[in-house]
């Protein structure tokens, strides 16, 4: 054998890589070839989609006005592009984030027409009485913000405080005084606010409302009868609630202080809350029924803006509504400003006069209506109200304080 000769295994070998070679141009070609008739067969598809997409509007014509027909075609034409501009971003995963964008924007839209309150004017002093939660107040918020470089450490300030006591006694104009003094946005959160038939909204609402606290601070988010969404978890409290109550948790673990924002949350029923949600709350504020002085500015306060007589003894006033809270003496004064009228419409009815329009038009009716609230009106109206807080809850308060006194 030569030298030069080349040994069989190598020959087998390129015509193997030939033949393989040669098969891959056949399927390539066959490939084409099938592209080809495939692009074929679209072509004719499309020529009789047209063909018969040009004998419906002909008939479409046949039967209404031109403008009719161009339009139904417009409207044909668009649902198309928009199936299958749908089915491109429904593949991307892009519908899942635009019904994301568009299910935010509609709560945040919610949360500025029905929790934002603009345009607090509400002061400290304006609050009669509770000057030791004030005072609390004060040195958990305002000095602070004086002497930053001494509450650092353990002295760093409170990012969330609760309110709670009676109802009534004015833990809401506490919140809105805090906002006021702060110049910030009050955003105030009831807890009929984040209910919601959808699933998974209330939580939703609540990450949005935190994210806009933030990015309108210094800003003041008021959760008032924080018991309806903070309940112990493992007594009646439903899956709805828990999810709620774990986003709260959550937001509020995320708050810092150079975040300037403040949580407030108010309850009449302390009792009833979460450890968890009590944990997040660095201070508690009890804020009891007014007290004697306090009352007496209260009759003070709410008889101002109406006529009144000058012998109105407030003090005596102030002692017998012992107990009262802030509503019960604004509904004691509302209820003594009516007593004139009702005397009058009780006259008029035993002598058996009709109660019309005409009858009210008497200049002797009218200088009776508008006769100044007198004390004897309010003793009169006194006689049929009654104090709206039990002596048994006020205990209730008071042993709910000396147990977290260790804790906050």
């Amino acid at each position: 054998m030569s030298i030069f000769s080349i040994p069989p295994y190598i020959s087998d070998i390129f015509k193997f890589i030939s033949n393989f070679i040669s098969t891959i141009i056949s399927i390539i070609n066959f490939i084409r070839k099938l592209i080809l008739y495939a692009f074929q067969i679209l072509i004719i598809l499309i020529i009789i989609f047209i063909f018969i997409t040009i004998y419906r509007i002909y008939k479409y014509f046949k039967k209404h006005s031109f403008e009719e027909g161009i339009k139904k075609v417009i409207d044909k034409i668009t649902s198309i592009f928009e199936n299958i501009f749908n089915n491109i971003l429904s593949k991307m995963g892009l519908i899942k984030k635009i019904k994301e964008m568009k299910d935010e924007e509609h709560l945040i839209k919610q949360i500025k027409n029905t929790i934002i309150e603009d345009n607090l004017n509400i002061k400290f002093d304006d609050i009669s009485g509770l000057n030791k939660a004030k005072q609390i107040i004060k040195e958990a918020i305002f000095i602070p913000k004086l002497i930053p470089e001494f509450f650092m450490g353990l002295r760093e300030p409170w990012k969330a405080l609760l309110f709670f006591g009676p109802p009534g006694t004015g833990k809401t104009l506490l919140a809105k005084a805090i906002s006021t003094e702060m110049k910030g946005t009050f955003f105030n959160a009831k807890a009929s606010s984040f209910a919601s038939k959808w699933v998974g909204e209330s939580e939703k609402l609540v990450k949005i409302l935190f994210e806009m606290a933030r990015e309108n601070s210094p800003s003041v988010i008021f959760i008032d009868e924080i018991d309806s969404i903070a309940r112990k978890r493992g007594t009646d409290t439903q899956t709805y609630y828990t999810k709620t109550l774990n986003e709260l948790l959550c937001q509020m673990d995320g708050l810092e202080l150079n975040n300037n924002v403040l949580v407030v949350a108010a309850t009449n029923r302390p009792d009833d809350l979460d450890e968890a949600i009590l944990r997040r709350f660095q201070k508690a504020v009890y804020i009891p029924l007014p007290d004697k002085i306090a009352r007496k500015k209260m009759f003070e306060l709410f008889l101002k803006n109406n006529e009144y007589e000058k012998n109105i003894n407030f003090d005596k006033l102030a002692t017998i509504t012992e107990g009262y809270n802030g509503s019960d003496i604004y509904n004691l004064c509302k209820e003594s400003s009516y007593v004139t009228l009702r005397n009058l419409i009780n006259k008029l009815e035993k002598n058996n006069q009709e109660i019309n329009k005409e009858i009210f038009k008497d200049e002797r009716i009218k200088k009776k209506l508008t006769l100044p609230i007198s004390y004897d009106n309010i003793l009169s109206a006194f006689k049929d109200s009654k104090r709206s807080v039990s002596q048994e809850s006020i205990k209730q308060y008071e042993q709910f304080l000396d147990k977290i006194n260790g804790n906050f």
